[in-house]
């Protein structure tokens, strides 16, 4: 009777580090695939972080003029000309056919100081993001002088004004930029 206690014994310790064993695999394997999820929405977010870079507008130099400007492929709107209609119109084609794109405006103050617009439709986050710099607006208080960041999920347009905006949070309507209309068909 003893042996067979000893064996039965012997038998449970076996099973129990076996079931041990694979409860230990297991907790690896899915803390494993966490972890594997966590990389990849990382990856996904670096990824989104590089759709949405602003490099190109917050690293302009002070003094930027409208030819910079035009040469580094913005719409440039003045009071007599505009430049790269044609960028607009991409723009306008590839956010209706829902993919990614990305327009950058340089238009003036009615005082003549430039502000500069980007952007950003993500395309499979459904989402816009947008920065608006007001660095140079030398008529501008000293807190609205800096650069805006936004991010939202519907660009509209007012026919009246010629003004793109979006709605945030407060159901405030944000004005980003305009297209004159003879641009705007």
């Amino acid at each position: 009777m003893k042996k067979k206690t000893i064996i039965l014994a012997f038998v449970i310790l076996i099973i129990i580090g076996i079931i041990a064993y694979i409860l230990s695999n297991n907790k690896e394997i899915l803390n494993h695939h966490i972890e594997e999820k966590k990389t990849t929405s990382i990856i996904k977010n670096n990824i989104a972080q590089n759709k949405v870079s602003f490099e190109d507008i917050t690293n302009l130099p002070e003094e930027y003029t409208t030819e910079q400007a035009v040469e580094e492929h913005f719409v440039v709107i003045t009071p007599k000309e505009t430049y790269h209609k044609s960028l607009y119109d991409d723009f306008m084609l590839d956010l209706n056919a829902k993919k990614d794109c990305s327009l950058k405006i340089m238009m003036y103050t009615i005082e003549g100081d430039p502000i500069l617009v980007k952007v950003i439709y993500v395309a499979d986050e459904e989402k816009f993001y947008a920065c608006e710099d007001n660095t140079r607006d030398k008529f501008s208080n000293n807190e609205d002088r800096k650069y805006h960041f936004y991010e939202f999920d519907d660009l509209r347009h007012d026919e009246l004004s010629q003004n793109f905006y979006f709605i945030n949070e407060n159901d405030e309507e944000v004005y980003l930029f305009y297209i004159p209309n003879e641009l705007n068909p």
